[in-house]
C-alpha cells in the first residue's frame, strides 16, 4: 500500500513539476513580448490564446504520463484504454 502511495505521489510530483516548466516558460514567453500588448487587442487576444493551447498541450502530457504508467503497470489492457482512462478521469490541480 506505501509503495502505490509513493509511486502515485512521484507521478502527481512529475506532472506539477512539468506544469510549472511549462507555465514558467509560457509566462517568461509572454514577458518578453508584453511591450507590444499596449493598443493592440487582437495581439493580446492571440498571445493569449496560444497560452491556453500550450496550457491544454501540458495537460494533454500529463495524461499521457498516467496513461503510460496504467499500461505499464497492466492496469489497463491496452495502451488505447489507459488514454480513454487517464482522460477521463483526469482532473487538473488549480
Amino acid at each position: 500500500m506505501v509503495s502505490k502511495l509513493r509511486i502515485s505521489w512521484l507521478l502527481m510530483a512529475l506532472c506539477v513539476a512539468l506544469h510549472v516548466v511549462g507555465l514558467t516558460a509560457a509566462f517568461r514567453w509572454m514577458k518578453r513580448r508584453t511591450t507590444r500588448l499596449d493598443s493592440r487587442f487582437w495581439f493580446a487576444t492571440w498571445m493569449l490564446i496560444r497560452v491556453a493551447s500550450w496550457t491544454i498541450f501540458m495537460h494533454l502530457v500529463q495524461i499521457g504520463i498516467w496513461a503510460c504508467f496504467y499500461a505499464w503497470k497492466r492496469g489497463m489492457p491496452d495502451l488505447a484504454s489507459a488514454f480513454y482512462f487517464s482522460a477521463v478521469t483526469y482532473k487538473p490541480k488549480s
